[in-house]
Parts: structure tokens; sequence; C-alpha cells
């Protein structure tokens, strides 16, 4: 079956999910800081919309391509099956920001997902199965590294969300020099949460110069 020029249509969604996600948890952080966990319950809700589209967008592609096999040999299982994946944990955070549920499920779900991907690039690379496979094992360790670190994250926003010792203080926060509450965020919180917009940040540079490459490419000799 010929190669089919898709590759660069799913590495420009997960440069979209990168994105989003990485200006998701900032602006959470910031919302959780400022209003607690009420103030971070409205702002998580508004951010289903995207999410929701951007894991239906990839899972719907993901299914495709496992059916359809358009990709040559093993190029198929090395793109599609991780991609699934990457959809249905994209599309469980959105739906569970929708249905308040916890995160940290779909964190296990993702915490998996992310040894699965990084074994996936490491095998590629060994078995030298692209023409840059330093890029592209770093691509998949940026992106499993991204995976991991979501259950973190999604425990710390569990926390912040439900309050008590996890996250929101029991009694009321000191104020700021505007009169409002300001709600403390231990160091090794915020570490971890910026750690992880840090890694999934240089996981879309990486994904980006793949992109760059194969766009000039496949535009001056198509497949």
């Amino acid at each position: 079956m010929a190669f089919i020029d898709e590759l660069t249509f799913v590495m420009i969604t997960l440069i979209l999910v990168a994105a989003t996600v990485g200006y998701i948890v900032v602006a959470e952080l910031y919302a959780y800081w400022r209003s607690g966990p009420k103030g971070l319950g409205t702002a998580l809700r508004e951010t289903a919309v995207p999410m929701v589209a951007l894991g239906l967008v990839v899972l719907i592609i993901g299914f495709w391509g496992m059916f359809t096999w358009p990709l040559p040999g093993a190029y198929n299982l090395l793109f599609f099956d991780i991609y699934t994946l990457f959809g249905l944990i994209v599309l469980g955070f959105g739906l569970s920001v929708y249905l308040g549920f916890r995160l940290q499920y779909v964190g296990v779900l993702s915490l998996v997902s992310g040894g699965i991907v990084i074994a996936y690039g490491a095998r590629a690379y060994q078995l030298g199965l692209t023409s840059t496979p330093w890029a592209m094992f770093l691509m998949y360790l940026g992106w499993g590294a991204t995976a991991i670190l979501a259950f973190p994250v999604a425990v710390i926003a569990d926390g912040w969300l439900r309050g008590g010792a996890a996250g929101a203080p029991a009694v009321e926060p000191a104020k700021g020099k505007d009169g409002l509450p300001r709600y403390p965020v231990s160091y090794l919180r915020a570490a971890i949460v910026l750690f992880f917009v840090l890694v999934i940040v240089l996981s879309a540079l990486a994904t980006g110069g793949i992109l760059a490459n194969a766009v000039f490419t496949h535009l001056k000799s198509p497949p």
C-alpha cells in the first residue's frame, strides 16, 4: 500500500494538544492561587470543550489508522498504536473535567501509557525505523515522560479541587495586597506542575522539528 501523507497532520494535532494542555495547566495553577478550589473547578470545566474536541479528533484518526493500515509495515504500529492511546487519554481527561470525576483515574491510564510510548520509541530507535532515529526517539521519550508526569499532576489537581490536607488549607488563606485571598501552593507541587509544562513544551518542540522536516520534504516531493 502506498505511503499516505497524514503523519504531518498527526504531528500538528500533537503540537495543538501540547499548547492547549500547557496553557491550561499554567492557567489552572494561577486560578487556584487566586480563587482556591471553587475558582479552579470553574476554570477547569471551561477547558472541557477543547480537550474533548481534540481527544475525539485524535481518537478517530488513531482508530482509522489502526483499521486501514495506511503506512508501510511496522510504521502503523509505531505511530497509530501510540496515537490511539494518546486520544483516549486526552478525551478521558476532557470528560472527567466535564463530569467532575477525579482526574487521577485517567492519570493512571496515562502513567502506564507513558511507559509504553517510551518502549515503542526505544525499539524503533534500535531497529532504525526512521531516517532520523535520534529525533524520533527524543520525541517518543518526551511524550512518554509527559504522560507519566500527568499522573502526579492529576493527583495534585484532585487535591486542590477537593481541599483538605492534600490541597486547599482548612483556614482562610492570607490576603494579598489587593485584599483578596491567596491560596498557598507548596514549592514541591508547583515544581512538579511547572516541570510537567516544561516537558510538554520540549516534546512539542521535538515534534515541531520532525514536522518541519516532513512538511518541507513532502511538499517538495509528495509520496
